[in-house]
């Protein structure tokens, strides 16, 4: 909760429209102050306010709220007022056009970090939705070479690259029985296998290359009897 004591009524309205949704408060009183629901965490008074000593403000918040970060601002030609405002306890003492920017930067920031976040989430949703797929695809192959290499002793190596072809088909990566090797042994079979699967963006329809992933697979195993 940011809290505002300020009196003049139009520069009021700038402050509420610039807050927007944001949670602040306008207390006309420390006794008004404390009947608020959720304890301020920052308090800015205005130097000029017409109703209240914005001085014996300054050091009655220090005393009654200590967690609150207490902020004026007033006039740079004030410098007297700004001296006194420091001087009362003060965390920080602004010129009018000093707070004014933090105004602003409040109604910036909040657009600015809604949409930079945003971008953010969404490239990262559109990424793993790519990206895992890709994985997935990798140990499930991984999976059906060792499954056909254990059933591998009543099949000559034609029938074991036909089964696996067929799989990678069904798993959608890549197939490409020419870059498969396989070696057998009297108690083992060893297939290896290298493929690539790309991740791209398709904008205005052409397609652009975000990142190439290359799969090594070395997969032994001993055929059952």
């Amino acid at each position: 909760m940011i809290c505002f004591f300020v009196s003049d009524l139009m520069f009021k309205s700038r402050i509420r429209e610039t807050m927007g949704s944001k949670p602040a408060a306008f207390p006309r009183s420390i006794d008004e102050l404390q009947t608020l629901s959720d304890a301020p965490k920052t308090i800015f008074i205005d130097l000029n306010h017409k109703k209240l000593d914005p001085i014996a403000l300054i050091a009655s918040l220090r005393t009654g709220y200590p967690d609150a970060e207490v902020c004026a601002f007033g006039s740079h030609m004030d410098v007297e007022k700004l001296a006194a405002a420091e001087a009362a306890g003060a965390h920080e003492v602004l010129a009018n056009s000093g707070f004014v920017s933090w105004l602003e930067g409040q109604r910036g920031a909040g657009f600015l970090t809604l949409l930079v976040f945003g971008l953010i989430a969404w490239a990262l949703a559109w990424y793993l939705f790519h990206f895992i797929p890709i994985q997935y695809r990798f140990y499930e192959l991984q999976n059906a070479m060792h499954s056909i290499c254990k059933v591998s002793k009543d099949i000559d190596d034609k029938e074991m690259r036909s089964r696996l072809l067929s799989q990678m088909r069904d798993i959608g990566t890549p197939g490409d029985i020419q870059a498969m090797t396989m070696e057998r042994t009297a108690e083992s079979v060893r297939v290896q296998y290298q493929y690539h699967e790309d991740i791209r963006l398709a904008v205005f329809g052409r397609n652009f290359l975000l990142q190439s992933f290359s799969f090594t697979l070395d997969v032994t195993d001993s055929p059952q009897v």
